[in-house]
């Protein structure tokens, strides 16, 4: 959360905050799911019901679109994903073939144990949508002619969504 944001909770709460209230007190955030009284500063409400125990579902869906900026976007759950895990890591190293699959439309992805702390979180950094590039060689760069390297980073390239962790695929090279 912003630093702008660490509000600390009223010394003395409300009698009642109605559903649906967003609210924010020292390091974390939080809606109402019902009517309750609280001690949290109140930002503005969702009409969104909270936790319907009339209408039980067998996990939530996350739907994720088209990134309005950037190139990529990443999801993240406390507690991690529940995915296999190969070495120690339940990341895909796509150089070892190491590691589960990459998620594709449709898949199904379980939430993993609670971490027990809660982590300390500052504000992330948004790119502008058209820039220069940190261009940073990585350990095969003596595979490369050396007119290659140095022709790299003064070449105008598209960046697309043909990337993975470990690099991108340049379509002005296919």
């Amino acid at each position: 959360m912003p630093h702008e944001l660490l509000v600390p909770r009223l010394d003395s709460p409300r009698v009642r905050v109605p559903a649906g209230s967003v609210a924010i007190a020292d390091r974390r955030a939080a809606v109402y799911p019902r009517e309750s009284p609280g001690g949290w500063l109140l930002l503005g409400r969702t009409g969104l019901v909270l936790w319907d125990l009339a209408q039980p579902r067998p996990a939530d869906v996350l739907r994720i679109g088209t990134s309005s900026s950037g190139v990529r976007s990443y999801v993240a759950a406390r507690g991690g994903l529940a995915v296999p895990v190969t070495l120690g890591s339940g990341s895909r190293d796509t150089l070892a073939g190491l590691g589960p699959a990459s998620l594709a439309v449709g898949d199904l992805v379980g939430v993993g144990r609670a971490a027990v702390t809660l982590p300390l979180v500052d504000h992330a950094v948004v790119r502008a949508a058209a820039g220069p590039l940190r261009v940073v060689l990585g350990p095969r760069e003596d595979r490369l002619a050396p007119e290659s390297v140095r022709m790299l980073p003064s070449t105008p390239w598209t960046v697309t969504s043909a990337a993975d962790r470990v690099g991108y695929g340049w379509p002005d090279l296919l």
